[in-house]
């Protein structure tokens, strides 16, 4: 995250204050850092998926499964391209990582991002 902020110019200044430039770089900061706790977690090549009309930030596959990952870098968990994913393929397990707290609905698993290094436990354990 440090190396592609340093690459774009982004200041250290406009992360913490969260100005209109960091608003510009949060998704891209936040799917790099969910890149690379899922490299270093699972160490797992990852895919993405794009849809008519919607996408899916990664896809990997895991104890015989394939699993979608929905990022949100905040607390707004609206996922249309995510249920899209769900309503086609019907996954036994969708991940959104965000803000938000845990919680889970139907197949759908809401990890906050800064347990997001824990996916492999809630995939091999079911996550309940």
């Amino acid at each position: 995250c440090g190396l592609m902020g340093a690459k774009a110019g982004l200041e250290a200044k406009s992360i913490i204050e969260g100005n209109r430039i960091f608003e510009e770089f949060r998704g891209a900061l936040t799917e790099q850092y969910v890149m690379q706790e899922l490299k270093n977690a699972l160490n797992l090549p990852t895919a993405y998926w794009e849809g008519r009309n919607s996408e899916i930030d990664f896809i990997i596959q895991k104890s015989g499964q394939i699993i979608p990952i929905e990022v949100k870098s905040g607390i707004n968990l609206k996922a249309k391209s995510l249920k899209a994913y769900i309503d086609k393929y019907s996954p036994e397990i969708a991940i959104r990582t965000s803000l938000a707290d845990y919680k889970k609905t139907g197949v759908i698993y809401d990890i906050p991002l800064y347990a997001i290094g824990s996916l492999a436990e809630i995939i091999d354990g079911g996550g309940d």
